[in-house]
């Protein structure tokens, strides 16, 4: 189904999630972006940032790819569902489908992959798993470090997350609030523990930038900054007074003339990292 050049797909995951899929490919474009979202929001991120940034996309002839994690927007599965290791099954799924979304599939030299926040790790574990497939990394504040990003009282976010109080209540109902709608099930607790993804960073080859803002209130840029030490192929973007997102640090509806200018940098940054083999 078409609606203002976008292209609406499902695809199924191994274990029976139904993925919603939006594809934005203007007629001639020759490059294609896989943009994955953080958590608790859906396709268009945060304020509709990779809304804009997929028209801006398409305005350069650039292709993009949207969807939903499972447990978010209109995809399967509520909060509970939602996993690190679900969130990369996902990644991959729509990877593996992705000759069904794009009408230029064959004039494409693989994909270029967007990982915002908490959807940093699935595009890590996408270009580690599909080298010559995948041909660059961009990401977004990324979660490089769950547990000590929101487990280890690193910020006030964390705090209110993660204490004694919200852990005592996890381990009598199995859930623990994340925000005022997205109940994560306990299991997503144990995996922040076990996975690790500037390890997977330190691993890949493909060239990637991270853009991170100095003044980050949930995942705080020192963790981007210690997981770049000595990787050479790692360029990390810091942008002044940015909090979590494009937003400047006072203005949370990213409406400001500095916030505005933050998003405009980051989708340029994204492009000519995406644009350099050609």
């Amino acid at each position: 189904m078409k609606h203002s050049n976008i292209t609406f797909y499902k695809v199924t995951t191994p274990d029976g999630f139904s993925l919603d899929v939006e594809v934005t490919e203007p007629a001639s474009s020759k490059i294609a972006l896989l943009l994955i979202h953080g958590l608790s929001v859906d396709k268009n991120e945060y304020l509709n940032l990779y809304l804009e940034f997929s028209k801006f996309l398409f305005d350069k002839n650039i292709a993009s790819i949207r969807f939903d994690l499972r447990g978010h927007g209109k995809s399967d599965g509520n909060s509970r569902d939602i996993s690190i290791i679900g969130s990369i099954i996902d990644s991959k799924t729509v990877v593996k489908s992705i000759h069904k979304f794009l009408k230029n599939c064959r004039k494409y030299n693989g994909i270029h992959v967007i990982g915002t926040s908490f959807g940093a790790c699935s595009a890590l574990s996408l270009a580690k798993s599909y080298p010559s497939k995948i041909r660059s990394i961009g990401l977004l504040a990324p979660g490089l470090d769950f547990e000590e990003t929101l487990l280890m009282g690193k910020s006030e976010f964390a705090c209110t997350f993660y204490n004694e109080v919200t852990k005592k209540n996890m381990f009598r109902t199995g859930q623990i609030l994340f925000d005022e709608q997205i109940w994560l099930d306990i299991r997503f607790i144990e995996e922040m523990k076990l996975i690790k993804p500037k390890d997977i960073l330190s691993k890949i080859t493909q060239p990637t930038v991270i853009i991170h803002g100095t003044k980050d209130q949930i995942v705080p840029i020192e963790i981007s900054q210690k997981a770049i030490e000595n990787l050479k192929n790692i360029k990390l973007f810091q942008i002044e007074n940015m909090d979590h997102g494009f937003m400047e640090i006072r203005d949370p509806d990213g409406t400001s003339e500095v916030s505005l200018k933050n998003k405009h940098q980051i989708f340029d940054i994204l492009i000519e990292n995406a644009l350099q083999e050609f």
